[in-house]
């Protein structure tokens, strides 16, 4: 990969992984081009910044999550990238990618879930919570609705873990 001022010029070489084929299926498209340019990806701007950034500032490599969009459907892929440099201007990049679609989706319904119970705890009185005691004798309440505060005196992530 080279920088020249606002310019790269990229010179890849993709190897087949899983990823490669099921993102790759039924299509065809010369892996020289690049694997995202058959897609929209969603946060394009923002991944050039964070390269470029990278490489500018003489990281050894850097990590990103983004969007992938094909057909309507949305992927999110995590990749992280190894970064050294050749000459003044020029990089060695390697990049290894991971689909991470079903880790969003486990986090959104997640956040989901935990905001409904926010939303209940908060028309309650007195508070909600998780109870944990430790092997060790320890306990936390993983769990607390900000109502702990008028109870306690305390807030909810102040008795997460301890």
């Amino acid at each position: 990969m080279t920088l020249a001022g606002a310019d790269w010029d990229w010179r890849m070489k993709i190897y087949p992984s899983g990823l490669y084929a099921r993102l790759n299926s039924g299509m065809s498209h010369p892996p020289e081009l690049g694997l995202w340019r058959q897609f929209e990806v969603l946060e394009q701007a923002e991944m050039n910044a964070r390269s470029r950034r990278a490489m500018e500032q003489g990281e050894s490599g850097y990590i990103q999550e983004f969007r992938l969009r094909r057909d309507g459907a949305i992927m999110w892929i995590r990749e992280s990238v190894a970064i050294t440099r050749q000459a003044s201007g020029s990089f060695w990049l390697v990049g290894v990618a991971i689909d991470i679609t079903e880790q969003k989706r486990s986090q959104a319904a997640r956040d989901e879930v935990v905001a409904r119970l926010n939303k209940i705890g908060s028309q309650l009185p007195g508070m909600i919570f998780q109870f944990r005691q430790r092997p060790d004798g320890t306990s936390c309440f993983p769990y607390s609705s900000a109502g702990i505060q008028t109870i306690y005196r305390v807030t909810p992530a102040e008795v997460r873990e301890d």
